[in-house]
C-alpha cells in the first residue's frame, strides 16, 4: 500500500530516538516529544479525522515520536518509519526519562494471535484491554523481584500505567524472545502461513486485518527484524533477485522466504508484495491473506502473476539497505 516513495517516509527516522534528544526539531506545538502506544493496535490516519485514510497501525508498547497536535489528534512517527495521525487516547505521553525507563524495564511480548488483559488472574474478571500478536507490555514483579504469576497468569503493566493479568502461554519475556529470533527460511514461511485467511485491510499491519506490506512487515517483525512500512520501500531492502525465469516456470533463482514484488512492468512502479514459500507458490495479502501459485496451469494461479517485477532476499542480507533494523538494535525497542 502507498506504493510510491514519499519524502515523508525518511529512513533515518529509525534513529530518531538514538541518544534520546530532548526535543524534536520538527515539533510545532507544545505536544510532548514521545509516547508509547497503549492500544492493542493504534490506527494511524493520513489526516486528523476518523473519516481519513488508514495508513498504518502501531502495536501496543511501541515507542513513537510526536511532532504535532490538533485537537485530540497527535501526529506520530512509528519505527517503520511512518508518520500519521492517531487519537490521543491511544498514546501514553512520556518524558525522555520515562521512555528510557520503559526501554530498560522488563517487558513481555504477546505471542498469541489475539488475547486479553484481565483485571484479575481470571478470564471471568473484567477486561482491561485486548492484545494482539507482537504487542509489548511491562512485566510486573513482586517484592522478591520475580515476575508476578498466579493461576496460570502473568502480571503485566500497560504503557499508560494500568495493571492486569495475561495468560502465561500468551506472552514471553521480550529480551529472551528477541534473543531467540532466527531469520531462517523455515521461520519466515511458518510465520507467513500463520496469517492465511485473515481479511485484507488497507493500512492494516496487525492481526485481524493486513495489507500486502503490512503482512510482510509483521512476518519479519515476529522474526526479530524491522522492515520499512511500504512495499516500495521494502523493494529496496536486501539483495536483488532476477525473476525473469519465473515467467517461464523456472524458480531456481528463488529461495523460500524471498520477497516478490509486482507492479507496472513499463514503469517499474511497485504495487504489491508477497512471500515466496517454495514450489512456485507464495503467500500474500490480496483481498484476503492467501496462498497462490505463480504457475498459470494451476487452479490457484495468482491472476496478477504476470506483473512480477523482481525479488529481494532479506535473510542473510539484512544490512544491505539502511531501511532494516534488528529489534535488539533499534532504539525504539531497546536503549543504545
Amino acid at each position: 500500500m502507498h506504493f510510491h516513495f514519499s519524502s515523508r517516509f525518511i529512513l533515518p527516522a529509525f534513529f530518531l530516538l538514538a541518544g534520546l534528544p530532548t526535543a524534536l526539531s520538527a515539533q510545532t506545538t507544545a505536544a510532548p516529544a514521545y509516547g508509547i502506544v497503549s492500544l492493542s493496535a493504534n490506527f494511524m490516519r493520513e489526516k486528523p479525522d476518523y473519516d481519513q485514510e488508514l495508513g498504518n497501525q502501531a502495536l501496543m508498547g511501541t515507542v513513537v515520536t510526536i511532532s504535532d497536535k490538533q485537537g485530540y489528534w497527535l501526529k506520530i512517527t512509528s519505527p517503520d518509519p511512518y508518520t500519521a495521525w492517531v487519537n490521543e487516547k491511544g498514546i501514553a505521553l512520556k518524558t525522555q526519562e520515562e521512555i528510557r525507563q520503559w526501554l530498560l524495564s522488563d517487558r513481555v511480548i504477546c505471542v498469541a494471535d489475539y488475547t486479553h488483559v484481565y483485571r484479575d488472574a481470571d478470564p471471568d474478571s473484567p477486561r482491561i484491554s485486548d492484545l494482539s500478536r507482537g504487542g509489548i507490555l511491562g512485566k510486573r514483579t513482586g517484592k522478591n523481584g520475580r515476575a508476578l504469576k498466579k493461576k496460570g497468569y502473568l502480571g503485566v503493566t500497560l504503557p499508560d500505567g494500568r495493571t492486569g493479568w495475561v495468560r502465561k502461554q500468551d506472552a514471553e519475556d521480550l529480551r529472551n524472545w528477541v534473543d531467540s529470533r532466527q531469520l531462517t527460511q523455515d521461520n519466515i514461511v511458518r510465520e507467513a502461513l500463520r496469517y492465511v485467511g485473515m481479511p485484507y485491510l488497507w493500512g492494516g499491519a496487525a492481526v485481524g486485518g493486513l495489507d500486502c506490506s503490512g503482512l510482510t512487515r509483521m512476518v519479519f517483525y515476529m522474526n526479530g527484524l524491522l522492515l520499512p512500512r511500504n512495499a516500495s520501500q521494502q523493494a529496496r531492502c536486501g539483495m536483488a533477485i532476477d525473476t525473469e525465469g519465473v515467467r517461464q516456470g523456472d524458480y531456481s533463482s528463488l529461495e523460500r522466504g524471498d520477497l516478490l514484488f509486482f507492479g507496472n512492468r513499463d514503469t517499474g512502479r511497485v504495487t504489491h508484495v508477497g512471500i515466496y514459500i517454495g514450489g512456485g507458490r507464495m503467500v500474500h495479502a490480496s483481498q484476503v491473506v492467501r496462498v497462490n501459485s505463480l504457475d498459470p496451469s494451476q487452479k490457484d494461479y495468482y491472476e496478477n502473476a504476470g506483473r512480477l517485477l523482481f525479488g529481494r532476499r532479506i535473510a542473510g542480507h539484512e544490512k544491505d539497505f539502511p531501511g532494516t533494523a534488528w529489534l535488539r538494535e533499534s532504539p525504539f525497542y531497546f536503549p543504545n
